[in-house]
């Protein structure tokens, strides 16, 4: 009939957790297999194909695409214009630019800073702990982050888990204890290899 279930986000009643199911109909795209994790993202509205038919699954992730898909999770809150100069407010069409409130809202909850007081760097790709670092601190503005769920040595295993940068360690840890993250392989993290778009869909 052309719908999968997926389980809805957990959400939490009561100090209980409880999963519900919803239809949610199939999304397929020509470039990628079908996987219910994109289709609960387009669903959700997270993220989209990238015209037509086709997602990209190996496309760049950018900063300003990372921070607009946390700002969709968040429910894109109304913020008002960033203080970057390479973030325009408005679209060449004259539409405004979701991106930029998206990197309002990204900094004003120290999620995610620019690369200089004027300067966000919307186009550059992100990497594998960049993204990680994100992910931890939308976790911590959320209230959900905790401790105690962190394995200290859940990188022991990782033969270049020394090439994490030292702003990621606590990120990767946590990522990679919690399940968000995962090796490449079994003993490879490669922290500085850039994030594709199916990969952020997935994560």
């Amino acid at each position: 009939n052309g719908n999968i279930i997926t389980p809805d986000t957990p959400v939490t009643k009561e100090g209980f957790h409880y999963v519900y199911a919803r239809w949610i109909a199939q999304k397929t795209y020509s470039d990628v297999q079908t996987r219910s994790f994109l289709s609960k993202c387009y669903h959700y509205g997270y993220m989209f194909g990238t015209g037509g038919t086709a997602f990209s699954p190996e496309g760049e992730v950018t900063r300003g695409m990372a921070v607009t898909v946390l700002h969709r999770l968040e429910g894109s809150p109304a913020c008002g214009n960033n203080q970057f100069y390479d973030v325009k407010t408005e679209t060449s069409e004259g539409v405004s630019n979701k991106t930029s409130e998206a990197v309002t809202w990204a900094e004003e909850n120290s999620i995610v800073s620019g690369v200089s007081t004027s300067y966000f760097g919307e186009g550059q790709t992100v990497t594998i702990e960049q993204l990680a670092a994100m992910f931890l601190r939308y976790a911590k503005y959320k209230g959900v982050y905790d401790s105690s769920e962190v394995d200290p040595n859940c990188l022991d295993n990782f033969t270049d888990a020394d090439e994490i940068s030292g702003y990621a360690v606590e990120a990767m840890k946590w990522v990679v204890s919690t399940g968000i993250i995962g090796g490449v392989t079994p003993t490879l993290l490669r922290p500085k290899d850039q994030v594709n778009r199916l990969q952020l869909a997935d994560f």
